[in-house]
Order: structure tokens, then C-alpha cells, then sequence
């Protein structure tokens, strides 16, 4: 509350101040029907009919320009303590141009306001959509862990609510088809096919190219899977290193490419050497994990290729 001013007085000059910018706006839409008079040639009868409305248009013109100009209240309240014949010629003025421009500044106003609920319906609308889409991606995910077998319009539509979801519910969709291919990777198979389907559809969104962990779980169920698609595999573990980029985390990445490099190293030639140096590179850094340094020591696939490194080293 102001210490200086009741408030019965702020009242009084609030009251005070939309008076005079009532009547000068309405002055500024008078002038306005004159001008339109005088322009369309209109007759003295229309003349009245246009008036009364301009007038009002002119009123609230006058208010809704003094709102939308750099205007302080406290300004204009010190208008009636200390008048300012200065400030208050250049309110009266802005407030005339306002009544003047009475229809085209309510149309301007009722254009932004109309903009704004159109943007806040299109959000509504676009929120309802996600959440939709949100809500048929989670249950055919679901369908497929459980062993359910899309048919080719069916997992065109997964394909769709998949892109058109939440990120949220792709990380989340991921993180379960994550869980069940570490479920049965190993005694499980048959069922890598489910999760490996999730994937692939994953990977066709358009934030894939910053889940580089979709990728290497896509290679992962191609690699384990019950008949191995060792080159599909390498692909995928390839794209997964060069989103993550050269620093690894675990080694995994880099096992699991070596091991698929291994079955697909052809006998001899150029692509022979090529590919065991990126073999060696890779069983290096995984090394540098104890956890893969063990699995390499143990591995019967890799050691066999070790085996084979040392016998044609020392011949």
C-alpha cells in the first residue's frame, strides 16, 4: 500500500485517467468517421449510423494504446499531483492517435489474441497426438516381447507411433527391449527376434543418430541371435562407435566387433590384413576393461584366432 496516497485517491485518479482517455479516444474516432465521410462521399444519414461505433472504437483505441506504449502508472498518477503540461500534452496525443486508429489497433488486438489460442490449440493438439501415439507404441512394444508377430501393415503403424512419440517413451521402450535381449542372449535365442525387431524400428527415428546404444543393442541381437547375421552385426557396431566416437566406456562395443570381424575374416588378400589390424585394435581396447579381458581369455571363438596369430607369426 502507498504511505503517500490512500487508496480511495489511487482509485480516483485511475477513475480520473480512463475518463480522459475515453473522451479523448472517442474525440480520435470522431475525427475517424469524419475522415471516412469525407473519403467514401457517404451521406449525412450513414454518417450517423458510422459515428456512434467509432466512437466507442476510438474509446477503447485510446485505452489499449496507452497500455501497449511504455506508459508507467506512476507517471501518469503524478499528472495530478504535480501536473506536467509537457506529459500531459504527449499522453492526450498518444491517446488521439489511439482513438483515431480505434478499429485497426482492436483488430491488431484481437489478431494476437486469436493467434495465441490458435498456437496454445495446435500445442493441445500436437500434446494429444503424442500421447496417442505414446500409448499405441508402448503396447504393441509390449505385444512384441511377449512373443507377438506384427504383420507388415502392423509393424508399418509401430513404425509410425514409434517416430511420432515422446522421447521419452522411446528411451523407455528401449531400455525394456535392452532388458529382455540381456534376458536370453544366451539360453534364449529364439526369443532375440523380439527385442531385435524393436530395434530395428528404433534406429528409423529420427534421434537415433544420438542413441549410438540402440545401434550396438540392434548389433548385439543380430550377432546372438539363434542364426547370426555376423555382417549386419559389424554395421551396426560400426555406426554405434562413430556416434559414440573413439572414446569407449567398456570395451563391449569393440569385443563384439572383433568377434563378428573374426567369423567374417576371409582367407587371405588385402580385406584379410585390413580386417585383422581392426581385429587386433579392437581386442586391445577391450582389454584395457578387466571384464573383456577376461571374456577374451576365455573365448573360445577368439582365442582359436589368437592361436592362429601366433602360428603364422612364428612361421
Amino acid at each position: 500500500m502507498d504511505p503517500i496516497h490512500p487508496p480511495m485517491w489511487c482509485l480516483l485518479t485511475d477513475l480520473s485517467t480512463l475518463l480522459v482517455l475515453s473522451f479523448v479516444g472517442a474525440f480520435g474516432g470522431y475525427l475517424s468517421a469524419i475522415q471516412k465521410r469525407a473519403a467514401n462521399s457517404e451521406g449525412v444519414t450513414h454518417f450517423s449510423k458510422l459515428t456512434k461505433p467509432h466512437v466507442l472504437q476510438g474509446a477503447a483505441g485510446a485505452i489499449i494504446i496507452v497500455t501497449l506504449c511504455p506508459v508507467e502508472p506512476k507517471i501518469v498518477n503524478e499528472l495530478f499531483i504535480s501536473p506536467d503540461p509537457q506529459l500531459f500534452i504527449k499522453l492526450i496525443a498518444l491517446a488521439l492517435v489511439g482513438g483515431y486508429a480505434g478499429v485497426a489497433l482492436l483488430e491488431s488486438f484481437a489478431n494476437q489474441y486469436a493467434k495465441r489460442i490458435n498456437e496454445l490449440q495446435e500445442k493441445q493438439n500436437s500434446w494429444e497426438e503424442e500421447e496417442k501415439s505414446d500409448l499405441a507404441a508402448k503396447r504393441t512394444a509390449e505385444q512384441i516381447l511377449r512373443g507377438f508377430v506384427l504383420t507388415p501393415s502392423e509393424a508399418q503403424e509401430f513404425l509410425r507411433a514409434l517416430r511420432e512419440a515422446s522421447p521419452y517413451t522411446r528411451f523407455d521402450i528401449s531400455n525394456r527391449a535392452d532388458e529382455a535381449r540381456r534376458q536370453n542372449w544366451q539360453k534364449g535365442k529364439d526369443t532375440l527376434e523380439r527385442p531385435l525387431s524393436i530395434f530395428q524400428a528404433l534406429v528409423k527415428a529420427d534421434d537415433a543418430a544420438s542413441n549410438h546404444w540402440w545401434y550396438a543393442s540392434l548389433g548385439y541381437c543380430l550377432k546372438d541371435k539363434s542364426i547370426p547375421d555376423y555382417a549386419a552385426a559389424a554395421k551396426c557396431l560400426d555406426t554405434a562407435i562413430t556416434i559414440r566416437g573413439p572414446e569407449t566406456r567398456s570395451g563391449a562395443y569393440e569385443f563384439n566387433r572383433a568377434f563378428c570381424n573374426i567369423k567374417l575374416l576371409p582367407e587371405s588378400g588385402p580385406a584379410h590384413r585390413k580386417l585383422e589390424a581392426q581385429i587386433r585394435r579392437d581386442l586391445n581396447t577391450a582389454r584395457q576393461f578387466p571384464r573383456f579381458n577376461d571374456i577374451i581369455d576365455n573365448d573360445p571363438t577368439v582365442q582359436e584366432w589368437l592361436r592362429g596369430q601366433h602360428v603364422a607369426q612364428a612361421a
